[in-house]
């Protein structure tokens, strides 16, 4: 698997929305099959823009985690990379609580996604069952580790 870091806070946040074309550029020329955005101070406004520079490229995996997207960033983020062939996403420490996760999960089903790190979320047992019938039939690994689950 070739891997893709975006080696700065900078890199991300200093893009204007609009210009996500570079990110665009970068994963269509080099036939990288995983991206990691972790850790960048991600903002809001900017999740959707690169779920959308994520789509018609060969990213199998995501990784946006430790970013503080918060439920309405994660959803704007599943909801781009809906039409991908990204098979695993990470979003481990966004801070997505009930709202999010159940969001998220309506947005993900019908979505090639098979495997979630959903860990450090501020999940608690509400959301699991919520989760699990917000799932239907669609199989998925999940992570939920380091969330209050019980």
């Amino acid at each position: 698997m070739k891997t893709v870091y975006f080696p700065s806070k900078y890199v991300v946040n200093k893009v204007k929305v609009g210009d996500f074309d570079l990110f665009k550029q970068i994963l269509d020329n080099n036939n990288y099959t995983s991206v990691d955005f972790s850790l960048k101070e991600i903002a809001q406004m900017h999740a959707f823009a690169i779920g959308e520079a994520l789509q018609n490229t060969n990213i199998l995996s995501v990784s946006v985690s430790f970013n503080n997207l918060g439920p309405d960033g994660a959803l704007a983020f599943i909801r781009a990379i809906k039409k991908t062939n990204i098979l695993a996403v990470n979003l481990a420490g966004n801070m997505l609580g009930f709202d999010g996760v159940l969001q998220a999960f309506r947005y993900m089903v019908g979505t090639k996604i098979k495997t979630l790190f959903l860990a450090y979320n501020n999940i608690g047992p509400r959301s699991v069952s919520s989760v699990l019938s917000a799932l239907g039939r669609h199989q998925i690994d999940i992570d939920l580790s380091h969330n209050k689950l019980w």
